[in-house]
């Protein structure tokens, strides 16, 4: 039976791939709404290669592992959902980013990672290709938006979203995860007020 994930469709907006994966998750705060996306591990492994956390050859081998062990491939998607849920906690629902609860996510991963030159400057990596790797690689690109910031966090203003997205608009005033989604969506309720 397919599986009835969006992982393959959902939009990519948060701009980083942390703030993705904490948009794995459709309309989060209406409870008999909501919509997982990271439901079998084939969901998951599509969404790390649209999110440029793996690459489709990596993803190929880890589907040949998660056949071979499928105890593997579930603690990739409970992996990734414990640290989707440490996102949105503890830097998306959050006046500000709470980094001493994320520390040890941070410094476990950096455990299993290595320190690499990249271009004019070194960078940390998670080179070793098990179930872990995704999570590690969303940790790093988490690490590295918080102590590099290139815009504000914010949160899309529809109630019933929630998504996250780093907001690098000028005036650093963004309110829709997708101004042709969310936003129309407003327009047009304002619009159907108005006309009553």
């Amino acid at each position: 039976m397919p599986s009835q994930s969006r992982a393959a469709t959902i939009p990519l907006i948060g701009g980083r791939p942390c703030l993705d994966l904490a948009n794995t998750v459709s309309w989060r705060p209406v409870s008999d709404r909501r919509e997982e996306h990271l439901l079998e591990p084939d969901d998951a492994l599509t969404w790390c290669v649209r999110a440029g956390v793996l690459d489709q050859a990596e993803a190929d081998q880890l589907d040949q592992t998660f056949t071979a062990h499928p105890h593997r491939g579930r603690a990739l998607i409970d992996e990734l959902v414990d640290l989707r849920q440490s996102v949105w906690q503890h830097v998306v629902d959050a006046a500000e980013p709470d980094v001493q609860a994320l520390s040890p996510l941070v410094i476990a991963a950096l455990t299993h990672c290595r320190l690499q030159a990249a271009d004019d400057a070194a960078q940390w990596a998670a080179v070793i290709l098990d179930e872990h790797t995704p999570a590690r690689r969303v940790t790093l690109d988490l690490l590295d938006m918080l102590t590099h910031p290139t815009g504000r966090i914010g949160q899309c203003s529809d109630a019933t979203c929630g998504w996250a997205f780093v907001d690098t608009s000028r005036a650093r005033n963004r309110r829709w995860c997708s101004s042709a989604d969310c936003g129309n969506r407003h327009r047009g309720r304002q619009h159907y007020a108005r006309s009553r």
